[in-house]
């Protein structure tokens, strides 16, 4: 149901007060006879002048309010100038002589008449409480947007600083790559100055060395790929955050053009903040799967600095060197095999991640949808 506008309130009232004011001057000039007649002219312009006064003040309120709920100021009686009428025409008819018959008519279609001005007066006060009562309910929907509006802006913040604390974490795990490759070319440097002698061994510790490049190699490209899903999952957020600015301004328009649909919208905006929580959470499991990458990162780099120190001792005893190079070499491949493990757990991780900000992204065309729909309406 459509929630009248203040303002037509008091045209309402102004065109009522106009009425009884239309009916009093046709009543004040409709009566016969010289001594009856003067007797309720007095009244009754006094009656009808007071009218007219309620009418300007109700057309001075309608006009210069602007939607500003006011108490009603109440015109003069209409049964009390009534009462004023009867008493000074029963005065002027006692001293002139008894009332005419015509006049006794005239006094009862005055009586109907009062009658039909108490009920208009009574339906204006009516008009004027449906007023303030809609004014009420509009100002308690404003509030309830703006406080909805305050509660998507914390959200957006929370959800930027996280992404901003990823990009730091991710920081530092390309650093950590960078020094873990640098070790494993000092380590390639030093297996190329073994001696002609230990051809064979320095050909494993090369063919080792290349592997673990390769596993380096891969690790950076599942590291690019992590930053482009951040970027991905970034532009998202921006997309999230216009959208959800969209939806807010669509849903103000909303309710300030029909005050319809604000159930409708906070729903929504639940939706939203538990997607927001989700994403949040996805957040949280890659920084974890990251942890995790780092330290299999310390556990490989702790073994090719053991490689490198039986290496070293390869050059003092020639018997046992080839039986240790070949466990270093099993240890190093079981830790590649790890890495490659994680890494698959971190591809899953991100594969899950993609869903999810898919689901997101469904709901946010949903609301978009929504949004259009709202404004259709309102237009």
């Amino acid at each position: 149901m459509t929630e009248p506008k203040p303002k037509s309130g008091f045209r309402k009232l102004k065109k009522t007060m106009s009425r009884a004011f239309s009916l009093s001057r046709t009543s004040s000039t409709s009566g016969t006879g010289s001594v009856g007649a003067s007797a309720r002219d007095g009244p009754l312009t006094g009656r009808a002048e007071s009218m007219h006064s309620a009418v300007e003040t109700a057309s001075l309120l309608g006009d210069t309010d602007c939607g500003e709920s006011h108490e009603p100021v109440d015109p003069p009686s209409t049964l009390t100038l009534m009462r004023t009428d009867t008493q000074d025409s029963g005065v002027v008819g006692s001293a002139a002589g008894p009332l005419q018959p015509q006049q006794l008519k005239e006094l009862d279609r005055l009586r109907q008449e009062n009658a039909r001005l108490q009920d208009t007066l009574s339906a204006a006060k009516a008009a004027i409480a449906e007023l303030e009562g809609s004014t009420e309910a509009l100002q308690s929907r404003a509030a309830v947007g703006q406080e909805l509006n305050s509660a998507t802006n914390r959200v957006l913040v929370d959800l930027t600083e996280q992404t901003e604390a990823l990009r730091l974490e991710r920081a530092r795990l390309e650093a950590e790559l960078a020094a873990r490759q640098a070790e494993v070319e000092a380590l390639a440097a030093s297996s190329a100055a073994v001696s002609a002698g230990e051809l064979s061994l320095q050909e494993e510790a090369n063919e080792e060395a290349f592997r673990s490049q390769e596993q380096l190699a891969a690790l950076r490209a599942e590291l690019d790929f992590a930053a482009a899903r951040e970027g991905a999952l970034r532009a998202d957020v921006a997309i999230a955050r216009a959208e959800l600015e969209r939806a807010a301004k669509t849903r103000d328009e909303a309710l300030a053009a029909a005050g319809r649909g604000g159930a409708e919208a906070e729903q929504r905006l639940v939706e939203a903040q538990r997607s927001l929580a989700a994403a949040e959470a996805e957040c949280e499991t890659l920084r974890a799967a990251l942890q995790a990458a780092r330290d299999e990162q310390a556990v490989t780099l702790a073994a090719l600095q053991a490689r490198d120190a039986e290496l070293e001792a390869l050059l003092a005893s020639e018997g046992e060197a080839k039986a240790e190079a070949m466990k270093a070499a099993f240890d190093l491949e079981a830790a590649v095999t790890e890495s490659a493990a994680e890494l698959d757990r971190l591809r899953a991780a991100l594969a899950e991640t993609e869903s999810r900000l898919a689901e997101a992204g469904a709901e946010l065309a949903e609301e978009r949808r929504h949004a259009a729909a709202a404004a259709a309406a309102a237009a």
